[in-house]
């Protein structure tokens, strides 16, 4: 009952959970662009764009003049980086962080 008239009349509840999550949310998130801007390479941030775009490796081979090989690093590297898991992932980071934007499709008519 104590926390929900805390809460109620606009405190938290207990005061140190208010503060703990008012510094968390304070602090960038550990995948913002800004931190990605600081970890990653030129290059890297050009691969990036092209793969979060859907590109295959290849694709992002011919497109940057580099080898499937040197793409395949880089993913590797961007990543790791980035505590990424998956091309899912990374999309997500790419789009949550405006580096890709979202298709948008033109209404059927």
């Amino acid at each position: 009952m104590t926390a929900v008239k805390a809460v109620a009349s606009g405190r938290t509840y207990p005061e140190e959970f208010g503060a703990s999550c008012a510094e968390k949310s304070a602090r960038p998130a550990a995948g913002s662009a800004t931190i990605a801007a600081d970890m990653l390479t030129a290059r890297e941030s050009q691969v990036l764009r092209v793969l979060a775009s859907g590109a295959q490796n290849k694709d992002v081979a011919q497109r940057l003049n580099i080898s499937v090989r040197t793409v395949e690093k880089h993913r590797a590297n961007i990543m790791r980086k980035l505590s990424l898991k998956n091309q899912a992932e990374l999309v997500r980071f790419a789009l949550a962080n405006d580096i890709i934007d979202f298709p948008r499709q033109s209404p059927h008519t």
